[in-house]
């Protein structure tokens, strides 16, 4: 008997974090939030959010704005819309290793820092044959130098780094695994987001919002990722009763649906990143040891 959801929302919380505390965390306020909030997401963010389950996929389009060569969709600050060429290429990127993750053959396994004072976090694939080894070392653009497994596999690690090196690879003989990542802010990741709140038409009329973002014509019509829409925020006049989340603004009530499974993930991968991005936190060395599967 006990309160509805109690053995849900906290099973052996107490326990659970006293038997290996490796994650310190503090919630801060005022300039040194703005700051953070407006500050690049760390690769030892990324980490995390691997750890405790978002898929990569998801991890690519809402956190990642550039991969190597790769742009994902970009929405500048001053309005308007910037789409790069290379912005198909992001998208099937992300799906080969949502792909290759499935099948458990995708693990980041290590973070350190360099000399120089960047991060460095490797992520390490297991291939299914040649095919696939191509595929992702041509998106990439780059030349891991591969270990054979039986039947035709091959595995692969690929070193991402936080800083933008014009010859990362020159003293490597060939061999090229390492990749510059660029990753958003927390306010760039909601500037994407709101990009899908449903504008009603008489105020974009008005010239006040921007509007529902919707595919343009070509191949873009084509494609899924940012412009099938990470998140879904609709409108109505009254308060709605199915409502996961409300909020009212102006007259009318801003809500994602109960039953809209999509939008609510992308709002608690939000809620994870902005925890993240407005705390202090400190984590044990190596970063790869967090217990988040206990």
């Amino acid at each position: 008997g006990g309160a509805p959801y109690g053995n849900i929302l906290m099973p052996n919380l107490g326990a659970g974090i006293s038997e290996n505390p490796t994650i310190t965390y503090s919630p801060i306020q005022g300039e040194k939030a703005v700051t953070q909030l407006q500050s690049e997401l760390r690769l030892d963010r990324f980490l995390i959010l691997t750890r405790i389950g978002w898929g990569i996929e998801s991890l690519m389009w809402l956190t990642v704005a550039q991969i190597g060569e790769l742009r994902n969709f970009d929405v500048p600050l001053g309005g308007g819309e910037s789409l790069d060429r290379s912005y198909g290429k992001f998208l099937e990127l992300s799906q080969l290793l949502k792909e290759i993750q499935s099948r458990g053959d995708l693990e980041f396994v290590s973070l350190y820092k360099g000399k120089d004072g960047a991060d460095y976090l490797t992520m390490k694939l297991h291939l299914l044959d040649e095919r696939e080894a191509t595929r992702v070392e041509t998106l990439l653009g780059i030349t891991p130098q591969r270990v054979s497994l039986p039947g035709g596999r091959f595995v692969s690690s690929i070193e991402l780094t936080s800083v933008r090196d014009l010859t990362p690879c020159a003293s490597e003989k060939g061999n090229c695994a390492r990749i510059p990542i660029k990753l958003k802010s927390f306010f760039e990741m909601l500037l994407d987001l709101a990009l899908y709140v449903d504008v009603p038409a008489e105020e974009q009329l008005k010239q006040i919002a921007r509007p529902f973002i919707k595919p343009s014509a070509g191949e873009i019509t084509t494609r899924k990722g940012l412009h099938s829409g990470l998140i879904k925020v609709r409108h109505q006049w009254t308060e709605p009763g199915d409502a996961y989340v409300a909020v009212p603004y102006r007259g009318r009530w801003f809500y994602i649906a109960d039953d809209d499974l999509p939008s609510k993930a992308y709002l608690m991968l939000a809620g994870s990143i902005f925890s993240l991005q407005s705390g202090d936190l400190q984590t044990a060395a190596p970063v790869l040891t967090l217990p988040v599967g206990r």
